[in-house]
């Protein structure tokens, strides 16, 4: 994966990844003090979103020889959101969005297993269509074949709630020409978030002491103090 801010295109309009690292400033005794009194809360109150994947959510089967088939969770949001859960165990896992689409076939097992999670995950019901489906083929060299079953549901930044839209991260699993679209649509959805909704969300993610960072580092030149947004793009 590789970590951008805003992407540089070149001269057939494709966007040239830069890899960056944020710097983490280390806690003052306030804050330690102040996490310690509060860590009975959900942590998603005290810092909204960080992360949101754009990835799919994928119910995939896997075969492969002398092996039966087996039902697993798949899509690169579904792998994503796991493993920035697992590094953010609850209730940091709450900082974690992501959505999942259930068609009207949507197994009751998996939905008690991805809430178990603790993520800050918006299940949507769908019953005019299918659960997006895969199948995954292994042969004897482990040699690996895909195809969907049923029909795939992309994300797009329409998809993406306020609270989603104001997340610090976004990781996309595309082309470099639809994540170049998707970077653009999601800073326009941003910036066309009201005042009102970008200002409550703006004291979640931190107040005063986040608009100073945002002054510092540029912003997102929306007007609505959130701050700059960092695009993760993996190619597929």
């Amino acid at each position: 994966m590789t970590v951008i801010e805003d992407p540089i295109l070149n001269g057939n309009g494709e966007p040239v990844v830069a890899a960056c690292e944020e710097a983490m400033a280390p806690k003052s005794q306030a804050d330690v003090e102040t996490g310690a009194k509060t860590e009975t809360g959900p942590e998603t109150d005290q810092h909204g979103i960080d992360f949101v994947t754009l990835g799919m959510f994928i119910i995939d089967r896997v075969s492969a020889p002398n092996t039966a088939s087996k039902r697993h969770l798949g899509g690169a949001g579904t792998y994503s959101d796991s493993v920035r859960g697992y590094l953010s165990p609850p209730p940091r896992s709450g900082s974690v969005g992501w959505i999942v689409d259930k068609g009207s076939d949507f197994p009751l097992d998996l939905e008690a297993s991805i809430a178990s999670w603790g993520t800050s995950v918006l299940m949507r019901e769908t019953p005019e269509r299918l659960t997006t489906r895969g199948w995954n083929g292994y042969d004897e060299h482990q040699n690996r074949a895909f195809k969907y079953m049923t029909p795939k549901k992309r994300l797009t930044a329409e998809d993406l709630t306020p609270e989603l839209l104001a997340s610090r991260t976004f990781h996309l699993i595309c082309s470099p020409q639809r994540c170049r679209q998707l970077v653009l649509e999601i800073k326009d959805k941003r910036a066309d978030l009201p005042a009102s909704i970008s200002s409550a969300l703006e004291k979640v993610h931190g107040g005063d002491e986040n608009e100073q960072s945002t002054k510092e580092n540029g912003g997102d030149d929306t007007g609505n103090h959130l701050p700059k947004p960092i695009f993760i793009w993996e190619p597929p």
